[in-house]
Order: structure tokens, then sequence, then C-alpha cells
């Protein structure tokens, strides 16, 4: 082989090499992901996941699927959003399909297959050239590449810009705009807020709000039972402390009824449940949740009642609570009464725990009476099995 002909494949093979780098490089920039289609209801549920800046980054392989997004579509909106999928092809037994999910700020390119109504497949993202043209009408700057990206991603609509600047919310930026996406705060949100009568001065509030579950639906129900017209503070409250309109509901029917909702998220902090409350009942101690809530901030739960009761000490609630204040428990109960085996009462069990006094002490001094061993504890006797 002449140099000149080596030359020459040398050339051909480093052109080739870097024209594979090249197609690598662009395939690991470029945004793909995962989608499933299913039904939801009366609507279709897409599901999108994806990595929104490649593997590359991880090395461990989970970085190319590190980001859910989720949201329904209406039927009737099929056709707008998944261009050139068909209800036919949707619903048949099996097909290959190739179609389109359309967002605003770009769309979804899609290959995959569906049966009996659901899909599932890979796309490649594809970005709306015009989009950030409509953002400037609207007074944005032009997003970057990601942000469009995850604009797209959560299914970000110009018409909710047009929304929130028709219901007078205060001026926000493209970080914003993301982050509205991020959190799922949609065109639908923000008029379903409107029409339960929260509308507010800031998109952070909105975002908040959506952050933390306050849905349409979560303040009617609270409405329904009594909570009406609450502030946007009281919502989060109410929500983030798990106050449910089945909380509420279950202290009514054992007629407990409160128009304070600063007491109810009180008894679910404290973790005063109308479980709890009929579990204490049962076992015949029947009190309202400011009493509850002492027993339960004290250890006291139907298990140690009934282990106490079946020790023969019947207890009301201030002994019961001092008894767990001072470390009194079922197994120290039990073990010192079969010890002493005689009838032992609960502040007799309060002393010995208070002043240290063990098992082994007692059982090593058995004929002594109490008094007798808490002297000999307070002395600095240990028992010999310490």
């Amino acid at each position: 082989m002449n140099a000149r002909k080596l030359q020459s494949i040398v050339i051909v093979f480093i052109l080739l090499i870097s024209g594979s780098v090249t197609l690598v490089a662009r395939a690991e920039s470029a945004h793909s992901g995962q989608w499933m289609i299913e039904p939801c209801g009366n609507r279709l549920q897409i599901t999108l996941r994806y990595s929104e800046r490649g593997e590359q980054e991880r090395g461990d392989g989970w970085g190319r699927w590190g980001n859910t997004q989720s949201h329904t579509i209406a039927w009737d909106e099929v056709s707008k959003s998944l261009t050139g999928l068909t209800d036919a092809e949707m619903k048949s037994a099996g097909t290959h399909v190739k179609f389109k999910i359309v967002h605003d700020a770009g769309a979804l390119e899609s290959e995959g297959w569906f049966a009996g109504g659901k899909g599932s497949g890979h796309f490649e993202y594809v970005a709306n050239a015009q989009f950030a043209n409509e953002l400037r009408k609207r007074g944005f700057e032009a997003p970057t590449d990601d942000q469009q990206f995850r604009l797209t991603m959560g299914n970000f609509s110009l018409a909710l810009l047009d929304e929130l600047k028709a219901q007078g919310y205060g001026t926000f930026d493209v970080h914003r705009m993301v982050k509205m996406a991020d959190h799922g705060v949609d065109l639908d949100y923000v008029r379903d807020m409107k029409s339960a009568g929260y509308k507010f001065d800031n998109v952070d509030t909105l975002i908040k709000m959506r952050d933390h579950g306050v849905t349409k639906a979560y303040i009617n129900a609270l409405a329904a039972e009594g909570f009406k017209d609450l502030s946007a503070s009281d919502l989060l409250k109410a929500r983030d402390h798990g106050v449910t309109p089945d909380f509420i509901n279950g202290w009514k029917e054992l007629g407990y009824k409160s128009s304070d909702l600063s007491s109810l998220v009180s008894l679910r902090d404290h973790g005063v449940t109308p479980e709890y409350a009929k579990e204490m009942a049962a076992i015949g101690i029947k009190l309202g949740p400011a009493e509850l809530t002492r027993l339960r901030d004290h250890g006291v739960n139907a298990e140690f009642v009934r282990e106490m009761a079946a020790l023969g000490f019947k207890l009301d609630a201030p002994e019961l609570t001092r008894l767990r204040d001072h470390g009194v428990n079922a197994e120290f109960a039990r073990e010192v009464k079969e010890t002493v085996a005689r009838e032992i009462s609960a502040s007799d069990l309060v002393r010995l725990r208070d002043h240290g006094v063990t098992v082994a002490l007692i059982r090593q001094h058995k004929g002594m009476s109490l008094d007798e061993v808490i002297r000999l504890r307070d002395r600095g006797d240990r028992g010999a099995d310490y």
C-alpha cells in the first residue's frame, strides 16, 4: 500500500469518527423520553418520563428517566393535542402508532404501540419556534432552551398567561412561568380557584396553593362541613396538617362539633383522631377532645389501658397519665406484682419508679416492705444482679 493511499484511508476514517461523535453528541443533548397514555374516567391521562439534561451527567443509568410529568385531556381535545393519532388506532387490538403530543411551547414526536385504549412508547422533543414570539407579545423575555423544554413538559399554555392577566395577577417572569409548569398550575386550576372564590395578587401564592394540594374539590368539601370563606393561609394550614372532610365528619359523628379550624388542626397535630376517641371510649374512657389530647400527649393509648386493666389496675385518666409520666409501663407493673405477690397500687408503682427501684432489688429483699426496699435503694443498694 503506497503512502498516498494510506493517507486517504486515514482521512476517511477520521471523518467517519468525527461524524459519529457529532451524531452521538446530538443524541445525548436531545430531549427525549417515554410516554404512556391511558383512560382516566372521561379523560385521557398522559404520563411522560424524561431526563432534562441527559444521562451522561449522572453516569449511573438512572438519570435518563429522572423526571415524570402527568396531565389529562378531554376526549374532544384528542385531535388537537395528539395529532396523527386516530380513535381507531387507540381502540385497536394492537397497532404501531406515530403521532405528536402538541403543546404551545413545543411538540413531542412520539412513536410506540396502542391496544385497547392504552399505549406507550418513546418521544423526541421539538421546540415551537413561534413560542418565544408569542411570549414577547405578552411582555415576556424569550425562554432558554431548557426553560422552553420544561414549559412543554408541564403543558404550559399561552391561554394561562392570558387568564392570569385577565384576573389581574401581578407581573412575573419566565422563571416563575417554569415554576408554575413544574408545580401543575394550569388554566383549569386557575379558573377553578377563581370559581371557588380565590384570586391572589401574585402567582407565588397560586403555586404554593397548588403545591400543597389545595384544590377546588378540597375547598368545597370543607365548605360542606361548615368551613366557608377561609383565608388562603387557613386553607394551607388545614391541608398541611391533614384536616380532611372525613376527619371533621368523624368528630361530628361522635357528637363533637367545632366551628374553630385551629382546634381541629391541634387535634390532628397531637394525633387525636376520631378512631383514637372511639377506641378509648370502647374501654370506658369517654372524654372530650381536650382531655383526650392530654392523654395522647402523655402516651396513654388503648393498649396501655387494656394491659393495666388486665393486671387489675382500674384507673382513671389522671392516674393513667401519672403512670406514663413516671415511666411505669405494663411490663414493670406485671413484674413488680408477681414479685411482691400481694396487692399493689398505682401510687406504689410510681414511688418505686421515682426512687429507681428495680425488680432485681425487690427480688433480693423479697421479705421486706416496699418502704424498706426504697430506703435501701436510696442508700445506694441496686441489687446483686443489677
